[in-house]
């Protein structure tokens, strides 16, 4: 299987991070795009337009940002939200992209709760039903909520680096140009 058009689904609020991994991997070759999704389920009648668009344009910005640090910068990447039932809205997205393949992260619940609960959640199980092309559902674990600070994507560790290595102050000196950092994901 070569996709194309790789639709990835995610909520904002609790954005899985290994799962640009697993998008990065079927990316790699030339000609593949993918499409970040976030669908706005209100379960309220919003009372103006107002808050619909204030939370598209949130969520828009969201995966813009997550689509710039997290996929490779030679892939092209677009951006989709939209509003209503989720499962419903991810179908609809893939049919009307013309989507090759869904990556549809799912978290696991705590072994407790899976004991009592269905393999999978019923949104997931809907997309696997009605979905117009292959769906790669995958098991997440780290969350990021863009809705808060992120970590700094570079931190300078030369302090720590210096004082394992118990260096003299004439060895630090000695070589201001080298610095060491490492990134963070």
């Amino acid at each position: 299987m070569k996709p194309e058009r790789i639709l990835v689904p995610l909520d904002v609020a609790k954005c899985p991070r290994e799962v640009f991994k697993v998008v990065n991997g079927f990316a790699e070759r030339p000609g593949v795009t993918v499409l970040l999704l976030h669908v706005v389920n209100l379960n309220i009648a919003a009372p103006e337009n107002r808050v619909y668009a204030e939370l598209g344009r949130a969520a828009d910005g969201h995966l813009k940002r997550l689509a710039e640090h997290y996929v490779n910068p030679r892939t092209p990447a677009r951006t989709l939200v939209r509003f209503g039932n989720p499962a419903e809205e991810v179908v609809a997205a893939a049919k009307e992209e013309n989507a090759d393949l869904i990556i549809l992260p799912r978290s696991r619940a705590p072994f407790w709760r899976r004991l009592f609960a269905p393999l999978f959640p019923k949104i997931v199980v809907q997309v696997i039903r009605e979905a117009p092309c292959g769906v790669f559902v995958m098991d997440v674990q780290t969350r990021l909520d863009c809705n808060h600070p992120w970590p700094s994507p570079v931190t300078d560790i030369r302090p720590a680096v210096e004082s394992v290595a118990g260096s003299s102050e004439t060895e630090r000196s000695a070589s201001p140009s080298q610095s060491h950092s490492v990134a963070t994901v």
